[in-house]
């Protein structure tokens, strides 16, 4: 028998082994999570408890309290949030804001397009790409508007708590001063740059 045909009955033995073996895995899967879903509300309800305990003891939840208010009270500064667990990252600039704590998130109804959110997706206001890497401690995202003189590029490391230059090339958006909460700690980090309202 041909090497050739040999090599391809192999190959094809060998997939049809790989694909059978995806198979169980999906299946086995499937299995543990129909099991265990009669105690995922408490499991749920356990982890949103442990979130709070940890906002509050880092000092964040007093951080989106404060953002809440002076929003409420008609200031709108631009803000960017970042915290190690988690990918929530978020510039804001507009009105008519409604915040949230959640579990590492914050839920935003806003009127102006103004947002930069992984959880928003790419849109309009867009945030083309959010990469995160909790093992280096790195968090890192960029994005481009509608408007191509939108530029946004920004890297966060939560380690030793480095920040690089934030560049915001559209006409409206001046430079950012800086704040930092020296009450946060390297695993809940978070930060305030804001510069006036719309």
């Amino acid at each position: 028998m041909p090497v050739e045909i040999i090599k391809q009955r192999l190959e094809a033995e060998k997939a049809k082994r790989q694909r059978e073996q995806e198979e169980l895995a999906a299946l086995r899967s499937k299995a543990e999570y129909v099991s265990a879903a009669p105690n995922y509300a408490e499991r749920e309800e356990e982890r949103k408890l442990a979130s709070e305990r940890i906002l509050t003891e880092s000092g964040a939840l007093q951080g989106l309290t404060r953002i809440y208010e002076e929003l409420v009270n008609g200031n709108y500064p631009k803000y960017y949030l970042g915290w190690k667990n988690s990918t929530s990252m978020i510039l804001i600039w507009g009105k008519h804001f409604r915040l949230q704590q959640g579990e590492f998130e914050l839920k935003i109804d806003y009127d102006r397009p103004r947002l930069f959110s992984p959880y928003f997706g790419p849109k309009d206001y867009s945030l083309l790409e959010v990469r995160t890497d909790i093992d280096s401690q790195t968090i890192s995202f960029s994005g481009q508007g509608s408007n191509p003189k939108v530029n946004l590029k920004r890297e966060v490391w939560f380690g030793n708590r480095e920040l690089v230059d934030m560049t915001l090339a559209e006409a409206y958006l001046n430079p950012l001063r800086e704040y930092y909460d020296p009450n946060a700690t390297v695993d809940l980090s978070w930060y305030t740059y804001r510069d006036g309202g719309p």
